[in-house]
């Protein structure tokens, strides 16, 4: 009766408890060992080298000493692995868990994290730069009203492209929300490409726009 109890309490357990005795076979597997495994309840008893062949990551985390958990990589998945403290006429206890899902979601997390400081990083740089653009662009404007249109078209120019570069900054700063709707692509097209003609370095460039076709998506975002 005690046995079943301890098997009842094993099994409720969330992860993998493996116990080698001292004759280095196979004690008790629980519940979920066995289902991270991918083996029956029949291994109790058999020899634990004959059983773990497969799992060498499991065989030697049963020769390391008890303390903190480790993880380490086996058969294509992540595991952490803790060595339990047993007395010594009892055999060996460890405990296995499968936690590479969990170590996705951790680096996921991070990089979410990495993206909202380089967002908050970003949206303060691109707004000095905003403030510094707007100014240029003033005295553009100041220029071309006193008579100097070439020049001003020069810095106005300029300034329009910085302040595009400026909009895709603020645009990395903030969640990606398309406003998608049936459109022409050809339209999309023929509109970055107008946009394209109005850089200097481009306006010698022959573009030709082919094709047609429809889809469900942001003009805005496409044109970028």
């Amino acid at each position: 009766e005690l046995r079943t109890v301890h098997e009842r309490i094993l099994d409720a357990l969330p992860l993998g408890i493996l116990w080698v005795d001292q004759r280095q076979q196979m004690a008790a597997l629980n519940a979920r060992g066995m289902e991270l495994l991918g083996v029956k309840r029949g291994v109790v008893g058999l020899d634990a080298s004959f059983v773990l062949e497969p799992f060498p990551w499991l065989m030697g985390g049963l020769a390391e000493p008890p303390g903190e958990p480790w993880r380490c990589e086996g058969g294509g998945r992540r595991w952490e692995l803790r060595r339990i403290e047993a007395p010594n006429k009892i055999g060996a206890l460890l405990q296995f868990e499968d936690v590479t899902e969990l170590e996705a979601e951790e680096r996921r997390r991070a990089l979410r994290e990495r993206f909202a400081e380089l967002g908050e990083m970003t949206a303060g740089v691109a707004h000095q730069l905003k403030n510094g653009l707007a100014v240029l662009k003033g005295h553009g404007q100041l220029l071309s009203r006193a008579g100097h249109a070439e020049v001003a078209r020069e810095i106005l120019d300029e300034t329009e492209q910085l302040e595009r570069l400026v909009q895709r900054f603020l645009q990395l700063a903030k969640p990606l929300e398309p406003q998608c709707a049936e459109l022409e692509l050809a339209e999309v097209l023929s509109q970055a490409i107008a946009e394209i003609r109005k850089r200097p370095a481009f306006r010698e460039v022959r573009f030709q726009c082919e094709g047609h076709g429809m889809a469900l998506a942001d003009a805005m975002l496409l044109q970028q």
